[in-house]
């Protein structure tokens, strides 16, 4: 992201998780401000990219280690 360093460690937060085989994996963990950025992008390809982000955000935020 072309964001300054403060933004993205507050936004973006490198994080480990343990899947279902018991192996750490790496993935970030993003908040709500992350939709200011997706939701600029235009066209179809962009709008299934928003309803795809909106989904999977909402399935983290109701079961996070269950991705």
């Amino acid at each position: 992201m072309l964001c300054s360093e403060g933004f993205n460690r507050l936004n973006f937060e490198p994080v480990d998780y343990t899947d279902n085989k018991g192996e750490k994996k790496p993935q970030y963990t993003i908040t709500r401000v992350f939709l200011f950025f997706a939701m600029s992008f235009t066209g179809k390809k962009a709008s299934l990219f928003k309803e795809a982000f909106l989904e999977t955000f909402g399935k983290m935020e109701r079961s996070p280690c269950d991705l």
